[in-house]
């Protein structure tokens, strides 16, 4: 697919797709319009190249060898010479560079071998592969390391002086892992209502801009989360150490200190220059225990169990005015040493996470209006409300399950959470939860004030994590802007909010490929195991199954099951003579594949009406297929074998006939 902004998507055809590789800047001609009114065209021109550097498992041939194209990405194997391979062994991850494209005289794509990194099945390698295929930059040159050397955690007088000394006990809650800790809280309960003191990490004062350090930051955007390990935005000593707020240590912060009524509304506002001392690391773990202890003599226990109570303010308040109860857990990886997956399952969502989010939200929506109020053109964090299609589908499955689809004329989000109400402890629960967040927007940064539909907040921006996140450093710089009267730095901020969604993106998309890679790895071991799941989507090729002991889902393909199925666009639903299959359905599956390279993973149905899948599990046919060189030659062949494959017919297009 390929489009711009002023446009919808243009359908381009195998046929045309000749020499094109994925993010390759093109010229396209659109050809006309087909029954689904989708833009169909062909490619005339390749305008730019998106890269010239590869990265993936080298598999050796008697003359020299080809990188293969698992994940479809270049639109072909890419061969070295054996000049040209570094004497790489077979199945070895590699870093190589293009060094001719497809031309109507030549269809290859040609790269010579620039560097080895080890051996691509060894799962110690994954997390550098994924860094390296998403272009993700993870060392810091001598420039930045000389700057940052040069910065001492030490507070001067001239600070002390300019700066409001806070004597509160505050307190940081973050994951078990986590060193790099952007917040601190301190709530207090008060005739009026409650005092809200939120002090983040000073990085601005640290971090100038046009430094190395500033332009290094800027480059990656954020920083970039795996199970075990973090390529951080900011170098360690920044990140872990001067800017973190560690606990019994005197850290530089800039405060939102909020004042609410007892029906969460904000009744005044300040935001200030600090020097505070955390008190208590708390996990979120050790949070819920002293929430839930009354008896726990701990001293954090009041400030903690009035956050409580503010957050549960601050929650109905959402609520009502029509924010998404969206409450997904997030998948939990436990990875070994060697880099193996051990366990794969859903972390448990804790009230103590919803009192973090809850504070964190206020503080950007506070500073957000204030900003506003100033007439500051900053970067927005914006959610569009879903598109037509979007809503189809939430409708589509709300008919489904025997419910009324969504109307125009009354609240989407209240809507939305009615029913998230209804199927809350259902079987339907974690299906809905997945149906809405595939069919809601990406949210991102925008100059534009345009709202934030999942929240439904008119005004909001991130201003919590300037340690992880460059939009909220850029935030920070604009709120001392105002607040000390400075000439405001002029800058383009609408590419940078495109610049810095992009780069939110390229990491999101980097975690959700370890993570799948990871997954995969984890169901190899399981090639022939039956389990039972539910269907989590559907296609014209077949659907998705979420396992119920695992937080994993793999496809089962159309050409799988046992008859003739037509794709029912209108119900999103797969009909035979005898059978349908729907989103929510509980099946058992059995694993036939796990493609580590793609992190993708397949499997059949366990039928009763048919054999076929335990024949294969008592037979022992199904093994577990990991990409390498030695099986490249049957996969080719079995693409060019003339088998015969149902396809599918949609209903609409019958009807239409």
């Amino acid at each position: 697919f390929v489009a711009n902004c002023e446009h919808p998507d243009v359908f381009i055809p195998r046929k045309n797709m000749f020499g094109v590789m994925t993010n390759d800047s093109v010229l396209v001609q659109v050809t006309g319009r087909k029954d689904n009114d989708r833009l169909y065209g062909k490619i005339t021109k390749i305008i730019e190249r998106s890269e010239n550097i590869i990265i993936g498992k080298f598999l050796k041939l008697l003359n020299g060898g080809f990188i293969e194209d698992s994940s479809n990405r270049w639109g072909g194997d890419i061969y070295i010479s054996k000049n040209d391979t570094l004497e790489a062994s077979d199945g070895d991850l590699v870093e190589a560079e293009i060094i001719k494209y497809p031309s109507v005289g030549n269809k290859k794509i040609i790269a010579k071998i620039t560097k080895i990194i080890g051996n691509a099945d060894n799962p110690i390698f994954d997390e550098k592969k994924v860094i390296m295929e998403n272009k993700i930059p993870d060392t810091f040159n001598k420039k930045v390391e000389k700057e940052v050397a040069s910065l001492t955690e030490q507070i001067t007088n001239e600070e002390r002086k300019k700066r409001k000394i806070l004597k509160l006990p505050f307190v940081t809650i973050d994951g078990l892992d986590a060193k790099d800790f952007d917040d601190a809280i301190y709530v207090k309960h008060e005739d009026y209502g409650f005092n809200v003191v939120i002090a983040i990490a000073d990085v601005s004062h640290y971090v100038k801009p046009d430094t190395a350090i500033d332009d290094e930051a800027y480059r990656r955007g954020f920083s970039l989360y795996f199970p075990n390990s973090v390529t951080p935005m900011l170098p360690e000593r920044l990140s872990n150490n001067i800017c973190s707020l560690k606990p019994n240590v005197e850290r530089l912060a800039v405060v939102a200190d909020i004042h609410l009524d007892f029906k969460g509304n904000i009744t005044a506002s300040n935001f200030y220059e600090a020097i505070i001392v955390n008190s208590k690391r708390l996990t979120y773990a050790e949070a819920q225990d002293i929430i839930d202890n009354e008896d726990c003599g701990d001293e954090a226990y009041e400030l903690l169990k009035t956050a409580k109570d503010v957050a549960k303010i601050l929650v109905k308040k959402r609520m009502k005015a029509g924010s998404l109860d969206l409450d997904l857990e997030e998948t939990k990886l436990i990875i070994d040493k060697a880099g193996n997956p051990v366990d794969c399952q859903k972390s448990k969502r804790l009230f103590a996470h919803r009192v973090i989010e809850e504070l964190m939200l206020l503080a950007n929506q506070a500073v957000a209006k204030y900003l506003r109020a100033n007439e500051i053109t900053t970067l927005n964090r914006v959610h569009e409300a879903p598109d037509k299609e979007g809503l189809d589908k939430i409708s589509k499955f709300m008919f489904n399950i025997g419910h009324q689809p969504l109307v125009k004329t009354s609240s989407l989000q209240q809507q939305i959470n009615k029913l998230l109400k209804k199927v809350k402890n259902t079987q339907y629960d974690q299906i809905f939860n997945i149906v809405m967040l595939r069919s809601l927007k990406q949210a991102c940064y925008l100059t534009e004030r345009i709202g934030h539909f999942g929240l439904n907040f008119e005004d909001y921006l991130h201003f919590t994590s300037p340690i992880r996140r460059y939009p909220d450093l850029v935030i920070h710089r604009q709120l001392k802007s105002v607040l000390f009267r400075t000439n405001q730095e002029k800058y383009d901020y609408s590419s940078i909010a495109e610049y810095l969604s992009a780069c939110e993106r390229r990491v999101v998309q980097a975690e959700r490929q370890l993570i799948s890679i990871k997954k995969a790895r984890f169901m190899s071991d399981k090639i022939s195991q039956e389990f039972d799941g539910m269907i989590s989507g559907i296609t014209k090729f077949g659907f998705f199954v979420l396992l119920k002991k695992f937080d994993i889902d793999g496809l089962v393909k159309l050409e799988t099951l046992d008859g003739y199925f037509d794709y029912d666009e209108d119900t999103m639903c797969l009909r035979s003579k005898n059978k349908v299959y729907k989103i929510g359905d509980k099946v058992k599956i059995i694993v036939v594949q796990a493609d580590i390279d793609s992190g993708k993973i397949d499997f059949e149905l366990v039928d009763s009406k048919s054999s076929k899948g335990n024949k294969r599990k008592k037979s022992g046919t199904h093994k577990n297929i990991k990409a390498s060189g030695k099986k490249y030659k049957k996969r080719k062949a079995s693409k060019t074998n003339n088998n015969r494959v149902r396809k599918t017919r949609s209903l609409r297009h019958n009807k239409k006939s």
